[in-house]
């Protein structure tokens, strides 16, 4: 600020010419509690199935309003600082009170424990977590558990997941589409359905027709497996191309480097490959702009290109050949074989990072015994565990099943099939090469020697 002289009126004039604003810092009004989980000062403590979780007593009294009128009215469950939960197995108790402390595991979510997880929050008042798994289990929504999804509305008074549920029911009872368990479906929202004026009762199969309905091949969503077949073709092809193209290339790069050097770099060829393919799944690449996403699959395709023309060199043309028509072959019958099997793998766990074990025993099996049969059995062990992902991923895709993919997700469904299929070539590559490229006829000699003496 500056002011003039004093005039001749005795009137000072006041002119403003800098103005300050005052900014406060994130971190002062950030309510993120997740460094306070690992803390040694929780004074509270849950006790689920003979086991405590401790808390701070003030984070979770924030975050649910009946916690914090049972501690606070000195109920019996609190009197002792610990509240005894019986309804509830642990890890539904342990991941809501993670989610208090901002703490979100949504990748170890399945269907049926974002169900409990979201009872117990209906029960205790969590708004934020309640919010949360909605969404999660809106987006998981499939003929195989609307059922149970919309039973679960009517009992949590959960009134967007039973609009949710009613509208997808209703679209598939019309089309007649398989819906799985409707005998289940509660009475209360079966009545909503001859409440609605716009429903034929000839359409409703819940009494009659159900069972008619229940023998029927489910259905799949076929232009979202269209779609993401397509991309996940044209990524192999674009990669095996590239691969091809780069093939001379990459020999003239290996030629004067010894063999010792040779695998040693093409182990961290392979393990940078899995590193791009991890950075673009779960740091959100693909949920950003279109342009994004399209360049980030590119890039991707390119440096699964010169993979491939790794492969090509480190164990020669002919195996790569083969090993390539057995990926496709064995591929084409998981895919035929997922769209009539009727039993769900969906909601099983399935380590799918058999890269990293299998680059570790790459390095290592001179240091072994009849180091030809590690090879031979790592790969093949890493590739039963790949194709059984393969399997899982895609009947998450059909959406016919207890656990989907998003349709809106279709690059990262498109992504992770690619990289499922490539690392199962990489896997037949080495068990083909520990098979053929091997003496057969020396190493069961070397075994039955090994053996006798």
């Amino acid at each position: 600020m500056s002011c003039s002289k004093l005039s001749t009126t005795g009137k000072i004039r006041i002119s403003a010419r800098h103005f300050f604003r005052m900014k406060t810092p994130k971190k002062l009004i950030s309510t993120n509690c997740s460094n306070l989980w690992n803390r040694d000062d929780k004074k509270f403590a849950f006790v689920v199935d003979g086991k405590e979780i401790k808390v701070h007593r003030v984070v979770v009294e924030t975050k649910s309003p009946k916690w914090k009128e049972m501690i606070q009215s000195r109920l019996k469950e609190s009197e002792d600082g610990k509240i005894a939960i019986d309804d509830f197995d642990f890890e539904t108790v342990e991941t809501a009170l993670k989610f208090c402390y901002d703490i979100v595991e949504k990748h170890l979510w399945s269907v049926q424990s974002a169900i409990e997880v979201f009872k117990f929050a209906d029960r205790y008042k969590i708004r934020d977590l309640k919010i949360s798994v909605e969404t999660f289990l809106l987006s998981q929504l499939s003929p195989m558990n609307v059922c149970a999804l919309a039973n679960l509305s009517i009992l949590t008074n959960s009134f967007k997941l039973r609009r949710k549920c009613f509208d997808y029911l209703f679209e598939r009872i019309q089309k007649k589409i398989f819906v799985a368990d409707l005998e289940t479906l509660d009475k209360d929202f079966s009545s909503l359905f001859s409440q609605s004026p716009n429903l034929d009762q000839t359409e409703i199969f819940i009494e009659s027709d159900d069972q008619q309905i229940q023998n029927e091949p489910p259905q799949i969503r076929r232009s979202f497996v269209t779609k993401v077949i397509e991309i996940a073709a044209f990524m192999l092809i674009s990669c095996f191309l590239i691969g091809t193209l780069l093939k001379n290339d990459v020999d003239s790069f290996f030629q004067d480097i010894n063999q010792i050097w040779r695998k040693h770099i093409f182990c961290g060829i392979q393990l940078l490959w899995f590193g791009v393919y991890f950075a673009i799944d779960h740091f959100q690449v693909l949920h950003e702009q279109k342009y994004l996403k399209w360049i980030s699959l590119l890039i991707f395709v390119a440096i699964s290109g010169f993979l491939v023309a790794s492969c090509i060199n480190y164990y020669g043309q002919n195996i790569a050949v083969f090993a390539t028509v057995l990926t496709l072959s064995s591929t084409i019958f998981y895919i035929v074989t997922a769209l009539f099997e009727s039993y769900d793998y969906a909601n099983i766990y399935i380590w799918r990072y058999c890269l990293i074990p299998n680059v570790f025993i790459l390095l290592i099996k001179e240091f072994l015994p009849f180091s030809w049969l590690f090879s031979a059995i790592s790969c093949l062990i890493c590739l039963a565990f790949t194709q059984s992902t393969f399997y899982k991923h895609f009947q998450q895709i059909m959406g016919n099943k207890s656990v989907v993919i998003p349709e809106n997700e279709f690059c990262r469904a498109s992504l992770t099939l690619f990289t499922i299929i490539l690392q199962a070539f990489i896997f037949t590559l080495g068990y083909v090469n520990g098979i053929f490229e091997s003496n057969i006829e020396y190493g069961l000699r070397s075994l039955v020697s090994f053996f006798s003496s």
